[in-house]
């Protein structure tokens, strides 16, 4: 098990599924050494979680656990996109 691989258990958290694309978008890049994604938001199972405005239609906190979503979703598409996966970042 690598760094980023360990720390992610030792947090409890899982890389979910990759999320298909809700519109027309790759949902990352590689360009020279850097890896480019896009359309992150909170999906999970295929369902957004959140919708709306902070503060006016969602609290910090469910704001707080959309970042997560959204962050998740980001490593689990640099894992499946680089070679070596999330270990080659």
């Amino acid at each position: 098990m690598h760094d980023i691989t360990k720390r992610l258990k030792e947090l409890g958290l899982v890389l979910p599924e990759v999320p298909t694309p809700v519109a027309n978008y790759i949902p990352a890049i590689i360009v020279g050494n850097e890896l480019r994604t896009s359309g992150q938001i909170p999906m999970v199972n295929g369902e957004l979680a959140y919708v709306g405005s902070v503060p006016s239609a969602r609290s910090i906190d469910e704001a707080t656990n959309a970042a997560q979503i959204c962050g998740l979703n980001c490593i689990a598409v640099a894992d499946a996109t680089l070679e070596g996966g999330v270990e080659a970042i």
